[in-house]
């Protein structure tokens, strides 16, 4: 029971850091757009 327990526990902790690496990557990633669109123009 425990075990189980602990191991929802970790699921929720690594959906919650996924979540947070991809909301990351996705502002480095629309900062770069914007830093492109600057150069272009």
């Amino acid at each position: 029971m425990c075990v189980h327990i602990a191991g929802e526990v970790l699921d929720q902790k690594l959906m919650a850091f996924v979540s947070t690496l991809r909301y990351c990557s996705m502002s480095v990633f629309k900062i770069y757009q914007l830093k492109s669109k600057v150069y272009v123009l």
